[in-house]
């Protein structure tokens, strides 16, 4: 059975000055591969109308994501009346991205993935959509670039009655080629492969495609087919998709002028032109839309549909480097490895942020712990919405941080050698899942949960929630990190005009106190690894500036197991967190420290807000907040 959709955002979107445009929503949505276990993580672009609509899948590039050139896809052609899904292939892409933006949102490593599972990704989203309520299901097409190309070319092949239109831009048809430059013999592939010098991939990936003859697949597919190719493509040579026009049955092809690997700008109008014009001509354009349709079971998770105004990302602090020694080598670029005369961006903070719908409370940035991104806060293991969404709902703006050396923010120069993170002189990473687990006090060692946990509960939540910790790709650097969510705060100050709510988690709490306090409302800190030293520079800062803070700390601390040592770390931290604040008011600071035991709250750990009871807890913070004039 598919678990098939997770709803958790709704933007409404409008264009005027395009002929016939509708507005349409934005709405996150997750497919599971049955046969993998794997989640597909993705957006739908979906029309206002009460029709059941067509329906196209895009598939994206190797290495790529949703995210990077598909937005403009689906919003082209949401505003003519067609939903489009786009997601990301599971190890379809790094996690991260050396150029700091965001990497794959879906389950899997680059190494475990090849063109066939992708495949059976991209099968089972299409069989996912036949059930889903809005589809017009003898209206489904594909859209495919580059080794999404590929991709989809086996897919319509073997879904030739189920897919109605079939889209290829510069599809990867050379790497069945490729491959054999490579290697003499299949073989002579290593355990893991740095496929075109940037992306490990396995011998799976050689081994899919080996011996596949994509060329014979083509003619299984007798509907139209559109093929669209960049006359300046230096990636995959037009010859290819030259040659599937002619394999086709039923094709068309144009060259897009002055067209790279991947098209923007003006060679994107080329591009959206023709497939508007092949989407008219096999009866894949609506004529005209209406009102909103009603969307069922789309919402079973979320409740109301969550409507944002505005959401983008932005990255604050940092520095540029130096260039190195030498001049820049224009002709070479990127194959020049000793990168003469280069700089590079690093040390910012990346934000990723949401403004609600309608009146506006006290914004608050999100900061992560040890370990973590931004993820934490945004889901639940077991997929319920996290604390962003639920604060959402509640009308506060989310600033969602990932710090410098961290996740998407990972550019920096000196890569990371601590202990924390590496092992074998820095080489290797180093493992963690028991110990952080046990740390963390969710149970002695994985699976195990401390009776009466609110950890969500089987494998797959853990895996979920393992698959969430992450290194640093720098050392760790405080005063640095402080530096970069300084600016991050001042412009939350300038985006919405009002200071914000500070909510730190664990280590992330070190960073707050680094934090400079003039755009700072208050501080939530769930849990942070000290307060402030009594009669430090820092804490008569935070005096200074009248900043209103709460601590929260979760179960198992004074009723922890003894023979763990963590138990009494934590203890040390709860007394050294209630001694802060007992000082911080007697100095005339406002600052609570709440034990959430004493409060009737079991079973959280140092994750209360990934736990089953974290709308409950986030209901409690909410409560201080409005107190406090927030």
């Amino acid at each position: 059975m598919f678990k098939k959709i997770l709803f958790i955002l709704v933007i409404f979107a409008s264009f005027s000055g395009v002929a016939n445009a509708e507005a349409f929503r934005v709405v996150n949505m997750n497919v599971e591969n049955p046969s993998s276990r794997k989640i597909l993580r993705g957006l739908l672009y979906m029309p206002e109308t009460d029709s059941k609509v067509p329906l196209v899948i895009t598939a994206h590039e190797l290495g790529s994501n949703y995210a990077r050139r598909w937005p403009q896809y689906g919003e082209a052609l949401a505003a003519h009346g067609i939903a489009v899904y786009t997601f990301d292939f599971a190890g379809g892409g790094p996690k991260t991205r050396t150029d700091g933006t965001p990497g794959s949102h879906s389950d899997g490593e680059t190494t475990e993935m090849s063109v066939m599972t992708e495949v059976r990704d991209l099968e089972s989203v299409i069989e996912a959509a036949k059930s889903w309520n809005f589809v017009d299901t003898d209206k489904i097409a594909v859209i495919g670039g580059s080794q999404g190309g590929a991709v989809s070319v086996i897919t319509a092949a073997r879904h030739a009655d189920e897919i109605a239109g079939l889209v290829l831009l510069y599809p990867a048809l050379i790497i069945q080629d490729d491959l054999h430059k490579k290697f003499a013999e299949k073989d002579d592939c290593p355990p893991v492969y740095s496929y075109n010098g940037w992306l490990d991939v396995s011998p799976i990936y050689v081994n899919d495609m080996w011996d596949y003859d994509i060329y014979a697949d083509m003619p299984k597919y007798s509907k139209p087919v559109l093929i669209l190719h960049g006359d300046k493509d230096f990636i995959v040579p037009i010859e290819y998709s030259q040659r599937a026009a002619k394999t086709y049955p039923d094709s068309e092809f144009h060259v897009i002028k002055n067209g790279g690997h991947g098209f923007q700008g003006e060679t994107f109008e080329q591009a959206i032109g023709y497939i508007k014009t092949y989407f008219r001509k096999i009866n894949l354009l609506p004529d005209g839309l209406s009102k909103i349709i009603p969307v069922g079971n789309l919402n079973t998770i979320a409740g109301e549909p969550l409507v944002i105004r505005e959401q983008g990302i932005f990255s604050a602090g940092g520095t540029v480097t130096e260039p190195l020694p030498g001049e820049f080598n224009v002709s070479d670029n990127w194959l020049d490895f000793s990168r003469a005369g280069n700089t590079a961006h690093v040390d910012h903070a990346n934000v990723f942020y949401q403004i609600p719908d309608g009146e506006n409370k006290t914004p608050i940035v999100y900061l992560h712990g040890y370990g973590q991104t931004r993820t934490g806060w945004q889901s639940t293991p077991d997929r319920r919405e996290g604390w962003s969404d639920i604060f959402l709902r509640k009308g506060r703006a989310a600033f969602l941080v990932d710090q410098p050396r961290r996740g998407a923010a990972g550019s920096t120069v000196k890569i990371v050698n601590g202990d924390m993170d590496t092992r074998a002189n820095g080489t290797e990473f180093n493992p963690g899942d028991q110990a952080w687990y046990t740390h963390f006090r969710i149970g002695r060692g994985t699976p195990n949960r401390y009776e009466g946990s609110q950890f969500p509960a089987g494998e797959s939540a853990l895996n979920q929630f393992l698959r969430q910790m992450t290194p640093n790709t720098g050392n760790y650097d405080v005063v640095l990190f402080g530096e970069a969510l300084s600016a991050v705060l001042a412009e939350v100050h300038s985006m919405t005009g009002k200071k914000a709510i500070y909510l730190t988690h664990s280590q992330g709490g070190r960073v707050g106190w680094q934090t400079d306090t003039n755009n700072m409302a208050a501080i939530v800190a769930i849990e942070p690894g000290f307060a402030p030293e009594v009669g430090s520079e820092t804490y008569k800062k935070f005096v200074a500036a009248k900043i209103p803070m709460i601590f929260y700390f979760g179960d198992y601390i004074e009723n922890g197991p003894d023979d763990i040592k963590s138990t009494a770390f934590w203890k040390s931290v709860l007394d050294q967190c209630r001694d802060f604040a007992k000082h911080y008011n007697e100095d005339g600071g406002d600052a609570t420290v709440i034990y959430l035991p004493d409060e009737g709250i079991k079973g959280n750990s140092h994750f209360m807000f990934q736990e089953m009871n974290n709308k409950d807890i986030a209901d409690h913070i909410e409560k201080w907040l409005e107190s406090k004039g927030l």
